[in-house]
Order: structure tokens, then sequence, then C-alpha cells
């Protein structure tokens, strides 16, 4: 795996707290729009993913995986990025290598252990040891086991594990959008958690992960915009079109919901653990930035 070193804007960096407006670096934009273009030339893979999500035992159990993995971050003190990048991994590996029927549902269970596993060896300065991730009802497997589902993911994936997130665009957008408040931190921390909201969707895979950072980010400004604002907001952002609006905008209206329905329960426990990941990143040393493929 590659292990080259960088990290990702942190809401830290990158607010100016002295005019209300979030704001980042020129080389921080720079790196962001790069990775921007570069994802907008990947290839969809929804059709696929939808699918899956036509069967009618899939989407309860990817809830549950995506339940487990946001457990577990908090346990282990494990950044957003981190816990989304591993739902990533897993709907990414699921339209590669289909499960076909309910009997093997079980695989989504080891493939959660596999898939957090390998994000936090891949973006953590301390990945806890495999050992730690077993023992939960469900969750009961051979070492061994998960190892060889590690394996096979990384070759079906083609060892491809640098993988853009929503976090890594969150900042980028709140300084893009020139929004406007009170307290920048807070409109970060938000916008994050509705990020985190959006991993137990089924259709987020269908959403790049800068669709799912942009609406994040103006859904926890104003949850009431039109959509003429809403395309008036995107209308700076390079490399974007047609289809990267249309599907902000759905994503928007997907958070306006949440927000009317209150934050799933699933989420309300971590965002208590917003202040382990500042801490966290003192105590445990400086995130990388990523190559993304």
């Amino acid at each position: 795996m590659d292990s080259e070193d960088n990290s990702v804007v942190t809401e830290h960096e990158a607010i100016d707290e002295d005019d209300g407006f979030c704001s980042i670096s020129d080389s921080d934009r720079q790196y962001i729009e790069t990775v921007l273009q570069t994802e907008t030339s990947l290839r969809s893979e929804a059709d696929t993913n939808s699918v899956l999500a036509d069967m009618w035992w899939f989407e309860s159990e990817r809830k549950d995986s995506i339940k487990w993995i946001l457990r577990k971050r908090v346990e282990f003190e494990y950044s957003e990025h981190t816990a989304y990048l591993s739902a990533l991994y897993l709907d990414r590996f699921l339209t590669r290598f289909q499960i076909h029927d309910a009997k093997q549902r079980v695989v989504l269970r080891i493939l959660s252990i596999a898939c957090l596993s390998l994000a936090a060896k891949t973006e953590e300065i301390e990945a806890m040891p495999l050992g730690e991730y077993v023992g939960e009802e469900k969750y009961l497997f051979h070492l061994n086991s998960i190892k060889k589902v590690e394996l096979i993911f990384l070759e079906t994936l083609e060892w491809r594990m640098r993988i853009a997130t929503p976090f890594t665009f969150v900042t980028y957008f709140a300084a893009k959008f020139s929004v406007e408040c009170r307290d920048p931190q807070d409109l970060i921390r938000k916008a994050n958690h509705l990020v985190l909201s959006m991993m137990e969707d089924t259709d987020v895979a269908k959403h790049r992960p800068s669709v799912v950072a942009a609406a994040a980010v103006l859904a926890a400004h104003d949850k009431h915009l039109s959509r003429e604002a809403l395309g008036s907001k995107m209308d700076g952002i390079p490399f974007w079109g047609g289809v990267e609006k249309e599907s902000t905008v759905s994503c928007y209206s997907r958070m306006q919901g949440i927000l009317e329905l209150g934050t799933p329960e699933s989420v309300v426990s971590h965002n208590v653990a917003t202040a382990v990941d500042d801490s966290a990143s003192t105590s445990r040393g400086t995130k990388r930035r990523l190559q993304f493929d």
C-alpha cells in the first residue's frame, strides 16, 4: 500500500474566527481542487449498488454494519474520516463482489470488520489490533478468516485504498460557499454530523464524497434553501456540471429530512466523540494527507 504522508484539511486549520467566515490557504484550495478533478473523472458505480439495495435483506444488514462501524469508531477513538472510509470500502467492494442471497448476509459482517481494520491501517496513526474488532454478538469470527477477507478485499480493489471522503471537502466548501456564521467551528461540526448521518443511507453510494460534503455544508448553514439558491452557491465549483449539481440537490433534500426528523440515534452518541477527535489529533500525531485514487 502507498504510504505517502499527507493530511486532510482540518477544521482547526481552515477557520478564520475573526470575521465569521471559513477560509483555507491557497495551497489547500489547490490541493482539494486537484482531488475534485480526479474525483469527477471516476466512473459512477451507482447502478450496481442500486441492484444490491433492491434485495429485501440488504438495507437492514448494511445499516447494522454501519452502526457497528460507528460504535467502534468511538470505542477506538478513530476519526470520522476513518469511519466513512470503511463504509466506502464496503460499498465499493460490494459493487464488484456481489452477495446474491440472504444466506450470505454474514459476509457483510465479516466485511465490516475487514473494511474498518483496513481503513484504520490506512488512515490512523495507531490502529487497533485485529483481535479488538471481534467479540460482539454477530461479530464472532476467527482472525485468520478476517485476514483472508482482507486479502480478497485488497485484491478486488487492486490495492487502491486512498479514497477521498466527504470530510476531505467540508472545510473547502464552507470557504467556497462564503458561508457566514457566528461560530464557523460549529458549522463544520454540524456538517460533519450530517455526513455521518448519511452513512446509514443505502443510497449514499450514489453520491460522490464531494457532493455529500457540499450538501452537508449547505444544509448545516440553512435547511430551507431553494433550488435556485443551491444552484447559485454551486456555480463557482470547478469541474462540476449538471450531474454533480443535481446530485447535490438530491443529497441536500435527504439531509433536510434528517434535520426534520432529528439525527439518527446511532449517530447521536458519536457527536459526543468530536472532542475525542480533537484531542486525538494532538496526542496521537497529525493525520495523514492522502493521495487519492
